[in-house]
């Protein structure tokens, strides 16, 4: 048996008896994956193009084998465009335009929640969940649900972040952690209080940085992605630097980033990008199958990438 795979991403099939090629049709029927979120061996897919994708997928890591949940033929499901995910062992959160869907693991039911709910206004960018809380990044601002009731539970802070863009929502410790149009904020559970992170850190650079979309955290130090490049803050030495400069990818818009101890990928509006921390070396992949990458996450060797031509899996390990 033969399989050839396309510089486009597709993958045929032939055998030496028939002398043909078949188109191979992926089980999974998401198109521009927007939002991927994983739990044990549970990737599960979300896409913006609601028509065309149908649904929300689960996809089995160790098996491939996918399962949907569709639209149509779910109650309860309404369809609409997704922007990100939060998944545990019990729920699922999909966060979408002015509305976010909900769906109980344990006893296998979904619920739309809309404004009523207290769903702000807006793309919902971001879901987080401590205790009993679940805080919601929008377009428009921040809030803050009780998840028993369904109904809004204001922490306080919310009017603070009225009409700001709120990207990303990271919870480590006792701090939740804010990336905005404005910079970062962090929001202390024991103290009830907001702090700019400038106010709790030595800044060895003179820039302001805005816009930050993403967050997130290895080996005890913040990488921020902004519009003057990655920012790092090691919560030890409670130091805060410009770790890459984004003069070294081009200056190209970050939609997503993961980090481990040798890289930093970034996914862009035209492919994927490899740092290397140890000696700043940097590789584009600008693979005509990956285009925009919204969202990615790492397991052990394998990257997934959400595109905006469906799911990739790439594995790091393997220098291409």
């Amino acid at each position: 048996d033969v399989f050839i795979g396309s510089d486009k991403g597709d993958i045929f099939y032939g055998t030496k008896t028939l002398q043909t090629f078949t188109h191979l049709v992926p089980d999974i029927e998401n198109i521009d994956v927007m939002a991927i979120s994983d739990f044990g061996d549970e990737l599960w897919i979300a896409s913006y193009d609601y028509i065309y994708s149908k649904g929300i997928s689960k996809l089995f890591k160790n098996t491939l084998a996918s399962e949907i949940f569709r639209f149509e033929q779910t109650i309860n499901m309404s369809p609409m465009p997704i922007y990100s995910l939060f998944v545990n062992d019990e729920e699922l959160w999909a966060g979408g335009e002015s509305a976010v869907l909900y769906y109980d693991l344990v006893n296998d039911y979904w619920r739309t929640l809309y404004q009523a709910n207290g769903i702000p206004f807006g793309k919902i960018l971001d879901i987080e969940k401590n205790e009993n809380h679940v805080w919601i990044a929008s377009s428009n601002g921040l809030a803050r649900m009780d998840s028993e009731i369904f109904r809004e539970n204001p922490s306080g802070i919310e009017s603070y972040f009225s009409g700001m863009i709120v990207h990303d929502i990271e919870i480590y410790g006792q701090m939740i952690w804010l990336g905005t149009s404005r910079g970062v904020y962090l929001f202390d559970f024991n103290d009830s209080k907001i702090l700019r992170i400038e106010d709790i850190a030595t800044k060895n650079f003179p820039e302001n940085f805005y816009n930050v979309n993403l967050i997130t955290e290895f080996n005890h130090n913040i990488y921020m992605n902004s519009e003057i490049g990655i920012i790092q803050f090691d919560l030890i030495e409670k130091e805060l630097k410009v770790a890459y400069s984004s003069v070294i990818y081009s200056n190209k818009i970050v939609l997503s980033m993961v980090v481990n101890e040798k890289f930093i990928f970034l996914g862009t509006t035209s492919g994927l990008v490899k740092i290397n921390k140890n000696t700043g070396f940097v590789r584009d992949y600008n693979f005509s199958f990956l285009s925009r990458i919204n969202d990615m996450l790492i397991d052990r060797n394998d990257l997934w990438l959400g595109t905006s031509k469906g799911l990739v899996k790439y594995k790091w390990k393997r220098n291409l």
